[in-house]
C-alpha cells in the first residue's frame, strides 16, 4: 500500500482513484480487512475513476458491500463505467459540484480469431450478457429505476451531471463541505 493510501486509511478514507484493476482490488482488500479488523468504523471512499476492468469492479463492489461499516462515497472529477458500479455499494453517494457519472454497457477486446470463431463467439457473447445483467441488478436496485429505464441510460453512453445522477437514482445528492479531518 503507498504511503498516501495508508495515509487516508488511518483517516478511515479509502481513495478509488485511477484505473480499476487488480492492483486496486488487493489494496481495497487489505484496506478493507485492516478496518474490518479495526472494528469495522464507518468509511468514506472517494471516487475519481475512468473505470477498468469488469471482474476487479465487480470484485470491488462485493468487497464494499461486505463491508458492515457504513460506507459514503464522494465522486470527485468522474466515476465512469466501472467506477459507477462501485459507487453503488456505498450506502450514501454524493458528487462534488463538478463531477460526472458515465454508464454504459461493457466492453471486452476481442480478437480476430474470437470474431472467426462462431462458437467462441456466441460464447463470449453469453457471457457479457450474464454480466452486464448483473451490473443492470446492482443499479436497478440501487436506483430505484426499472430494468428498461436502466438499459437506455446504458445504451445512450453519455456523462450526466451531479444533478442528472441525482435525479435518476445514481447520487443521493451534493458533496459542498471540506472532508472530514
Amino acid at each position: 500500500m503507498a504511503n498516501t493510501e495508508r495515509s487516508f486509511l488511518k483517516k478511515k478514507t479509502i481513495v478509488v482513484i485511477g484505473e480499476i484493476n487488480e492492483k486496486k482490488v488487493l489494496y481495497i482488500q487489505n484496506s478493507l480487512a485492516e478496518l474490518y479488523l479495526s472494528g469495522s468504523p464507518d468509511i468514506l471512499v472517494i471516487i475519481s475513476s475512468k473505470g477498468g476492468s469488469v471482474d476487479c469492479g465487480l470484485s470491488i463492489y462485493d468487497l464494499l458491500t461486505l463491508y458492515p461499516g457504513k460506507k459514503t462515497a464522494v465522486v470527485t472529477g468522474e466515476a465512469s463505467s466501472m467506477a459507477s458500479v462501485i459507487l453503488q455499494a456505498c450506502d450514501k453517494r454524493f458528487g462534488t459540484a463538478n463531477a460526472s457519472i458515465l454508464v454504459h454497457n461493457i466492453r471486452r477486446r476481442l480478437t480476430l480469431d474470437d470474431l472467426r470463431d462462431k462458437r467462441r463467439l456466441g460464447e463470449i457473447i453469453e457471457d457479457m450478457e450474464k454480466v452486464q445483467n448483473k451490473i443492470y441488478d446492482i443499479v436497478t436496485k440501487k436506483s430505484g429505476k426499472n430494468l428498461e429505464q436502466i438499459k437506455e441510460k446504458y445504451e445512450k453512453d453519455e456523462p450526466m451531471t451531479v444533478e442528472e445522477a441525482i435525479s435518476f437514482g445514481f447520487l443521493d445528492g451534493v458533496w459542498d463541505k471540506p472532508l472530514p479531518k
